[in-house]
């Protein structure tokens, strides 16, 4: 009995011990939650989705199993801001290397767990631990491993690249200094291996930076792309952008002693870039409002201290003088230097485009600080090595204005065999299927405002390469001249792209214009002739002139006649037609055949009747002429200045009622003998644009074109900021006026910046300001917002009561059992 009773304590013990690992387990034993940060495939052109955690069997860089593949890795390179490596090239603490090659599988009787070991240097280290090599069918053929002991970059290759038979593709991940291991400026060399064999041996001067840069007005973004995934499933690619501005740092105008109407506007300049805004409902994206929050424009005001963090407590330095300040830059509460800046959301007043947006600071106090942060989105299958282009602006009374053009290169871990991208073809054909050439397309994502144009070309294709798959609109703007508009949109969705693998990725679309039915226009003309003759000259007018009519400025030999004093020099045109065989406005003047001793000046119009003047000797004629164009009223007259020399000598009115049209009798010598220079001039006119047309050839000349602009209301677009926007009304009619002659808070600032030095100075793209900061300093409180984001618990503890209960019960027999024991010990006693 003794010895079954120590069996079942044995057994009460044991269950014990299961009980409190199972709960300890469930604990601890979850996996993290999914990171925001992109890792894995960059060059497929498909909508990849987040990097794989897990691994193949026998492949971590802990394993023996497998082979290390020789010939699968070639053309090995090494880049630093997008400069190839080379003997003598420095590499600075705050700078990414990147590591690149060609990577094949065909015909190199690969089997799973197979590998290539690439080595680096002790000075270096890889930030990115994990990724994936797929195909074009999206199977994973090989993942990156990086194993941070040993400094080994293994890439593995799986099942499916066995019998792998496509093309060569691209593997990339990124390196940096291991601040661990090199403390100071040094030069030595960096040697890179793979599968032991020395493939790059270059001398480099490693850079360490101590200080940051003082705050002045800088555009920043962070390294790594932001991989988000909705709640419809589709996988959107983020670059967080950062705008830091320290009132104290920035250029003023000599002798300001007030900042106002400050405004900070913020551009894309790359066509693929949209913003991301889904609080503000500029992005239409189904996310959970945690998303929604941490991807909206953010704002943090305060003032800019330098300082340190000591245990996690960010500490200010006494001043911020260049001799006392310390060695990072922070934005605190401006009446707690120990406290976090205030953040809050900002409101961007998006233009009409969608392509920027304005935020009003309005009144800048001289030491203000701010740093706003905000998101975009790119729309289009990127490769490694894409760079997108984003600009930043400051303007003000009392500043100097100032600009900030910040470049994003594509720097994922990953890579990819046989990689395609997907294209979107149209053509344009008409009814008897012949090709159209000039059709314009607008491709839209309505999600995200995502907008690009095409235009098919002679053979009436329009292309669009390497586009995201994702839903979009395609809509015909502008039809082919002498066809007709089919405005119809046409939705063209992912399943589309999906099905165009098999035709080589290429989503083709056919579509159909009618010829427009011209509907014949007819118009009249007239045309009279004028004499202005020298009294001193014994020249006598010809009998008869021929006058010819131009379309569109050339001569229509059957459109010609004779104007003589027997039709009072004379003669009108009837039924003219309007539009030619495409349907396209003719235009009509006229000219007439050179007349011995005499010179030609012709004004008016087919609307108001043109008059031709002939002219000689010591005499010389001016024609002036207005046309009006654009729907509407018009001003009712206008008056044109003459110019001699320079020297107003005539004005004139014209009105309806001299055809809106008139000629200078002027002489043609002054009084010294010397040719007068004349020039014409008009009032300008509000709300219309001016041309001049001039044809010397035929002396149709100073014309004089009007045409009413749009007329465009101001919108009353308000918008983030302290002073609030606003908007301009009116309806005035125009009114010609007299021209002359014409001759975060509490953040370490994990930007672009330079070493210490003049912050007014803006140095090249690619220059990080800050980014030496390691991991561990970006987890204390103040890091950058959304940098290195941390994991969530995924713990579940909602079986805590039942194991507490086993744990009680099993406690509860085992004292049971003890008592049990001593008693009867007791009893034989």
């Amino acid at each position: 009995m003794k010895a079954k009773r120590q069996i079942l304590s044995l057994l009460l013990v044991l269950l014990m011990v299961w009980q409190g690992f199972s709960y300890a387990n469930a604990e601890t034993g979850t996996s993290g939650g999914t990171t925001v940060v992109a890792s894995g495939s960059t060059g497929t052109g498909t909508e990849a989705s987040a990097a794989s955690s897990s691994t193949i069997s026998g492949a971590g860089t802990g394993s023996t199993s497998g082979k290390a593949i020789e010939n699968a890795l070639s053309d090995v390179k090494l880049f630093v801001d997008g400069k190839a490596l080379k003997e003598g090239s420095s590499f600075a603490n705050y700078q990414s290397m990147q590591f690149k090659a060609t990577i094949k599988a065909q015909g190199l009787n690969i089997q799973e767990g197979d590998y290539i070991s690439i080595q680096l240097p002790k000075e270096l280290k890889s930030s990115d631990l994990s990724f994936n090599i797929p195909g074009d069918d999206r199977k994973i053929l090989a993942k990156g491993e990086y194993n941070q002991a040993t400094k080994e970059m293994r890439i593995v290759f799986t099942k499916d690249a066995e019998h792998y038979s496509g093309t060569d593709g691209s593997v990339f991940f990124n390196t940096e200094i291991d601040k661990e291991v090199v403390k100071e400026n040094t030069k030595t060399p960096l040697e890179l291996k793979v599968n032991g064999k020395t493939v790059i041996n270059h001398n480099v001067d490693y850079q360490i930076i101590g200080k940051e840069n003082p705050v002045s007005f800088w555009k920043s973004r962070d390294r790594k792309l932001v991989e988000l995934v909705d709640q419809d499933g589709n996988t959107h690619y983020l670059i967080h952008y950062t705008v830091s501005l320290d009132a104290r740092n920035i250029k003023k105008v000599q002798g300001a002693t007030d900042y106002e109407n400050v405004v900070f506007t913020d551009t894309l300049q790359s066509d693929a870039l949209s913003y991301f805004d889904v609080k503000h409902h500029f992005t239409d994206v189904n996310l959970k409002q945690s998303d929604i929050d941490t991807y909206a424009p953010v704002l943090r005001t305060g003032i800019w201290r330098s300082g340190q963090w000591q245990n996690g407590v960010w500490v200010s330095a006494p001043n911020d003088t260049d001799e006392n300040r310390g060695p990072f830059w922070s934005l605190r509460d401006k009446q707690n230097y120990t406290a976090e800046s205030s953040k809050d959301f900002f409101t961007p007043n998006y233009s009409a485009d969608g392509r920027s947006f304005t935020y009003t600071i309005g009144k800048l106090n001289p030491d203000d600080g701010f740093f706003f942060s905000y998101y975009v989105e790119i729309n289009e299958a990127f490769k490694n090595g894409t760079i997108y282009k984003n600009q930043a602006k400051l303007t003000g009374d009392g500043i100097v204005s100032r600009e900030q053009i910040r470049d994003f290169e594509v720097s994922e871990a990953g890579g990819f065999l046989n990689g395609k991208t997907f294209n979107l073809q149209v053509k344009k054909v008409g009814d008897d299927g012949e090709a159209l050439q000039g059709a314009k397309f607008t491709l839209v994502n309505p999600k995200t405002k995502y907008t690009k144009t095409i235009v098919t070309d002679e053979n009436g294709i329009a292309k669009l390469e390497n586009v995201f798959k994702a839903d979009y609109v395609l809509t015909e703007v502008e039809a082919p001249e002498g066809y007709e508009l089919d405005s119809t949109p046409r939705t063209i969705s992912k399943e589309d792209f999906e099905n165009s693998i098999a035709k080589g990725a290429t989503v083709e679309v056919e579509m159909l214009n009618k010829k427009k039915e011209v509907v014949a226009k007819a118009t009249n003309l007239s045309v009279k002739k004028e004499w202005v003759l020298d009294p001193a000259l014994a020249t006598n007018k010809p009998e008869k002139v021929v006058v010819s009519v131009l379309k569109n400025g050339v001569k229509d030999e059957n459109l010609t006649v004779e104007l003589s004093a027997a039709n009072g020099w004379k003669a009108s045109f009837s039924n003219l037609p309007k539009q030619d065989a495409n349907g396209k406005e003719i235009v009509y003047t006229v000219s007439e055949e050179e007349v011995a001793g005499f010179k030609a000046a012709i004004s008016g119009s087919e609307k108001t009747g043109f008059t031709i003047s002939n002219y000689n000797g010591s005499r010389v004629v001016i024609p002036v002429t207005k046309i009006w164009q654009g729907k509407g009223p018009h001003p009712d007259h206008l008056n044109v200045q003459l110019f001699a020399n320079g020297e107003k000598v005539a004005t004139y009115t014209l009105n309806k009622a001299n055809g809106w049209q008139h000629s200078f009798d002027m002489p043609k010598l002054d009084a010294k003998g010397k040719e007068i220079r004349y020039t014409v001039t008009e009032d300008s006119v509000a709300s219309y644009t001016a041309t001049t047309q001039s044809n010397p050839a035929t002396g149709y000349v100073n014309v004089f074109v009007n045409k009413k602009n749009d007329n465009t209301p101001n919108p009353n677009n308000g918008g983030g900021g302290r002073n609030g926007g606003g908007g301009n009304g009116g309806g005035n009619s125009p009114s010609p006026s007299p021209s002359q002659p014409n001759p975060r808070g509490g953040d370490v600032l994990n930007a672009n910046r330079t070493p210490a030095g003049n912050p007014d100075v803006i140095t090249a793209d690619g220059a990080v300001l800050g980014a030496e900061r390691n991991a561990q300093q970006n987890t204390e409180p103040g890091a950058v917002l959304g940098a290195e984001r941390g994991q969530t618990k995924t713990g579940d503890s909602s079986a805590m009561l039942l194991y507490f209960a086993l744990f009680s019960l099993t406690g509860l027999g085992f004292a049971t059992a003890l008592v049990y024991g001593k008693k009867k010990k007791t009893v034989k006693r």
